[in-house]
């Protein structure tokens, strides 16, 4: 329905694909990109291998997080509310694909 739907066993985060689009898909290497990586959980849960739900990103931005892989983490950012997402998806190509207009 136009939407990225995200789940994480305690949240959940809906953002319209038309507020992802303008700045489209960005893959990024958290063990490169330091400023990327999630540093204070906010509301979700973290442990070695897996941060998933609210965080502060080291530069400074709110995201929602999804990450199990730290070399290959899709970075996206909403226009509407200023929200990053980091997702470690297996095919990023296909979210990149329903961003096009």
């Amino acid at each position: 329905n136009g939407e990225l739907v995200m789940v994480t066993g305690v949240a959940r985060k809906r953002i319209p694909l038309v507020n992802l689009r303008a700045r489209g898909l960005d893959v990024v290497d958290l063990t490169r990109q330091h400023e990327f990586i999630p540093r204070l959980r906010v509301f979700g849960a973290s442990m070695p291998g897996l941060n998933a739900g609210w965080f502060t990103l080291r530069n400074g931005e709110k995201a929602f997080c999804i990450v199990t892989e730290q070399k290959r983490v899709s970075y996206l950012r909403s226009t509407a509310d200023k929200v990053s997402v980091l997702l470690s998806l297996e095919n990023p190509e296909q979210l990149k694909a329903l961003l096009q207009p």
